[in-house]
């Protein structure tokens, strides 16, 4: 779907180490966008009474920290092309607005 939305140069299980000294992996990474792609199936946060949220929203938010934006799609995004290519270019979007404002601090 990313290469049929014109996006050619992702990376898939890209790895970063977060500020906090751990190893996040990511299943789709747009370097130039600074833009992760997470596919996400929704059993994993089921379990573990919530605990696999938190730490899902603790390893997003050290994703972020880094400067990184995300966009999560599910099996039912796949149907959407449309609305998948716009997340993404917002996104993107958000991460150089992040980085610009960075340099500017």
């Amino acid at each position: 779907m990313l290469q049929g939305l014109g996006f050619s140069e992702f990376e898939p299980q890209v790895t970063f180490r977060l500020d906090n000294g751990r190893l996040a992996r990511v299943d789709f990474y747009l370097r130039s966008q600074r833009t992760v792609i997470e596919f996400d199936g929704l059993v994993k946060y089921a379990d573990n009474g919530g605990n696999g949220l938190v730490a899902e929203k603790l390893r997003e938010d050290g994703l972020r920290a880094l400067g990184l934006e995300m966009v999560r799609l599910t099996w039912a995004d796949l149907s959407r092309p449309a609305e998948v290519r716009a997340a993404i270019h917002a996104a993107a979007q958000r991460a150089a607005g992040r980085v610009q404002s960075r340099r500017i601090a």
